[in-house]
């Protein structure tokens, strides 16, 4: 839910016919990271002892997984729009 780890599937088979041979599985992240993050011990540890690196990491961290998202979905509508264009026989 925080995606973190997003889903996803490739099959080079696809990637002529069909939709695509990218598919993303995952929805788009519903929780922020901080909430994933913090369930693991060492990340409690870290926020306790360094707060200010802790704080400044997972802000990169949550900008690192909506940035991943967003391009996971560009790829996976640009593979979508070849299958399509490779189906009608456009180059």
């Amino acid at each position: 839910d925080s995606g973190y780890w997003p889903l996803l599937r490739y099959d080079p088979a696809e990637a002529g016919r069909g939709p695509g041979g990218l598919r993303l599985d995952s929805r788009p992240p519903k929780i922020p990271l901080r909430d994933y993050a913090y369930r693991e011990t060492r990340y409690r540890v870290l926020a306790a002892t360094h707060p200010e690196d802790a704080r400044r990491l997972l802000d990169q961290a949550q900008h690192d997984v909506e940035e991943r998202f967003r391009k996971l979905q560009d790829r996976e509508q640009a593979s979508a729009r070849t299958a399509t264009a490779v189906k009608e026989g456009k180059p």
